[in-house]
């Protein structure tokens, strides 16, 4: 009985782990598409300034 509740518990945590991956490639895409739109809102904010650095 007890090695069963270890394997079920060793697959909730595999389990756990694979969907903090997947979260965390989420996190990391999300991240990375917030940074362009922050350089593309930087860049048209200089155009509109006339600031040309």
């Amino acid at each position: 009985m007890l090695h069963f509740k270890a394997s079920v518990l060793e697959e909730s945590a595999r389990e756990m782990r694979a969907r903090a991956d997947w979260l965390w490639e989420r996190i990391k895409e999300e991240k990375r598409y917030l940074m362009e739109c922050k350089m593309e809102a930087e860049e048209k904010n200089r155009v509109y300034s006339g600031d040309f650095r």
